[in-house]
């Protein structure tokens, strides 16, 4: 029927993000996507936090905020390739983004670096403590690490063994 579901239904939003290119990728993009069918070009990840709701789409440059009382739209904001996505305990979007970490508010188009990239090894996830507002990083590649960084972000802790653990098994 061409329009978005109910909020849960929002990873099959079938709104294409505005001024975005159309995907040019093989699996027919924003097509497939209209049909529930492309995983790959649907929202990356999905954050909620201090009654903020927040998407990231990588293959369309943008992360989204939603209403998590009706699940419209509010703003689309746009974000190069943007990875995970947490929402901060000041609601801010802390999003991955460039190898780096940077955070953007609802009412911004312009974000900030938050954690730089040389203090990273291929983010892939996030997420934030809610009783102290610290950071967590999941690295994979070379890295397989998790890093706890500080509200400020600042490297608290690294957890794990660079490159992860041994293979287990045949």
């Amino acid at each position: 029927d061409g329009k978005a579901g109910p909020i849960w239904d929002l990873v099959y939003d079938k709104t294409k993000p505005k001024e975005r290119p159309a995907s040019q990728r093989p699996d027919g993009g924003w097509d497939n996507m209209k049909r529930g069918l492309a995983g790959q070009t649907a929202a990356v990840d999905l954050a909620a936090g201090s009654g903020k709701l927040v998407m990231s789409y990588e293959n369309f440059d943008c992360i989204r905020w939603i209403d998590p009382g009706n699940g419209k739209v509010r703003r689309e904001t746009a974000v190069k390739e943007p990875l995970g996505v947490a929402v901060d305990n000041d609601g801010r979007a802390l999003v991955i983004t460039g190898g780096r970490i940077e955070s953007y508010t609802d009412t911004s188009d312009t974000g900030r670096t938050l954690i730089r990239a040389d203090q990273l090894t291929s983010p892939w996830r996030l997420g934030v403590n809610r009783t102290n507002g610290d950071i967590w990083v999941a690295e994979r590649g070379e890295s397989q690490q998790v890093k706890r960084f500080s509200a400020e972000g600042k490297l608290l802790r690294t957890f794990g063994q660079r490159g992860g653990r041994p293979a287990q098994g045949a």
